[in-house]
This record gives C-alpha cells, structure tokens and sequence, in this order.
C-alpha cells in the first residue's frame, strides 16, 4: 500500500489526537489475518467476471495466495496448510459478493488535492493513522461492514490519495503552508 510511504513521516503542522487503538494488523493472528485476505480477494472481484466456483480451484488460488504474501513469509510449512484453509474460507464466504471501491477512491483523490506536493515533498502525513482517527466515522458514512471492506477501503483511499497528490490545482490545493487540513470539511 503506498499510504506506508507515509508512515515515515510526521505531520508537523496539523496537531491531530493521538490514536490509541492498535492498527488492525496487529490484533489479528495469523489465521484471522489469512481469513480476512480471503475476504478482501473475493470481495475485489466482481462476482459477474468470474469463472464458476470450484473447489479446487479456489483451494489452489489459496494457497498460492498464501504463499505469495509477506505477511506468511516465515510461517513453517505445517501452519501453511492451516493458513491455506483460514483464506479458502474468507473467499468462499465472499466469492459471490464485490466491494465496490470507487467511492473510496474518489475520496482519496479529493483528500489529497488539498495537499500542496511543492510544499509538503514525498511524504506528507501518516494517511494510515489518519484513516484510523476516523475509522468510525468512515465505517458509517461508506458503509463498511467488516475488517476486510475497511481494509478495501483504504487500499483504495490510498491510490485516490496518491493521484490527487500528485495534482496540483489552483484554488483546489493548499497553497499555505500553515492552512490546516481536514480529512473531513467540516
């Protein structure tokens, strides 16, 4: 996710409370964790562009999955089978559904138009804690239902975050470096 780009900066001008609460990766176990990265892979894909539902098929997309991902780098190969059954599971459960993410995206987009590339440089706040401070709110005006349609959407907040970045636009884009920016117009 490039929104870690942003992680290793800090927001100097906008003073926000401190998030107390735990990033989401850090309360899941493994197995929770592979379960929701299933959800997260069925919900991304429009039911309509699939091929019909096959057992094996899904088992093998779960494993490679499994296998590919960062998170279960140095997992032993005895708890793969376990982690392969967790994510089978979460994309089983959301094979017919989609999460559609462009009301995220377009979010981002918006968000980070407000950001001035000239006078905040590559990395110009922490977009992951933001999007946490706000997680509840978020959660109701997008109607979010679960750990893998958050997690959706903040992949997509973060492309439509990058994109408006990257814009600059008069009367649009902060142009004073002491103007505070708000995730939400409020």
């Amino acid at each position: 996710m490039a929104g870690a780009f942003f992680l290793a900066s800090s927001d100097k001008e906008v003073a926000e409370p401190v998030d107390t609460r735990p990033s989401a990766q850090v309360l899941l176990s493994p197995s929770e964790l592979a379960y929701v990265k299933g959800q997260m892979l069925g919900l991304s894909k429009h039911p309509g562009t699939m091929p019909e539902y096959e057992v094996d098929w899904v088992m093998k997309i779960s494993e490679h999955e499994i296998r590919r991902a960062i998170e279960f780098a140095d997992a032993p190969e005895i708890k793969i089978s376990e982690l392969t059954e967790a994510f089978f599971k979460g994309y089983t459960e959301q094979f017919d559904a989609y999460y559609n993410g462009d009301r995220a995206r377009e979010a981002g987009y918006k968000y980070g138009l407000k950001w001035n590339p000239e006078l905040h440089g590559m990395f110009p706040l922490n977009l992951e804690k933001r999007l946490l401070l706000y997680r509840d709110r978020l959660e109701a005006d997008y109607t979010i239902k679960s750990e893998a349609e958050w997690r959706l959407f903040c992949q997509a907040f973060d492309r439509g975050f990058v994109q408006g970045y990257s814009e600059i636009k008069e009367g649009v884009t902060v142009q004073s470096r002491y103007q505070k920016i708000r995730l939400f117009d409020e």
